[in-house]
């Protein structure tokens, strides 16, 4: 956006922190900041370019070692490690993807081996019906998942 706001996403990228420390920092009053809605309608912070300008105790963020770890700050750095990042970024949407279509489809047999069950049910009721007797059926229940210590335990 051209309106000197940057997401939070992009302000910690240029910070060099991590997301949670800028959401921190817009609580606690250090970053300037506005709630606004995206195009997909969700509420979202938009940081102003005006208040990330380091301050004594952001000019020094030390990494596991004690090395100052540098700040994206220009927009040539930014767009070379956003396309240093587009393949994996599209490979881990790709793989959402399909992770989603397995979960819907799992469910989706989980949907049909349950009405199935409810079919065997009706048709067995029906069956007894038809010979005459009166025993309750007995509801086929679904089979229980495994822990993971029965699962490990067959190996």
């Amino acid at each position: 956006m051209d309106d000197g706001t940057v997401s939070v996403s992009e302000a910690a990228a240029i910070l060099g922190v991590h997301r949670n420390t800028v959401h921190y920092r817009i609580q606690h009053g250090r970053l300037k900041a506005e709630r606004t809605q995206n195009t997909n309608g969700e509420t979202v912070w938009r940081v102003y370019l005006s208040s990330l300008k380091p301050d004594d105790k952001q000019r020094k963020v030390l990494g596991h070692q004690g090395k100052t770890r540098n700040a994206l700050t220009s927009k040539d750095q930014q767009a070379e490690l956003m396309t240093l990042l587009a393949p994996f970024i599209a490979q881990f949407g790709d793989a959402q993807e399909r992770t989603g279509r397995a979960e819907a489809e799992r469910d989706a047999a989980q949907l049909d081996a349950q009405r199935e069950r409810d079919r065997a049910n009706a048709l067995e009721l029906q069956l007894q019906r038809l010979r005459g007797t009166t025993e309750p059926v007995e509801q086929a229940a679904p089979p229980r998942p495994r822990s993971i210590w029965e699962r490990l335990r067959q190996r």
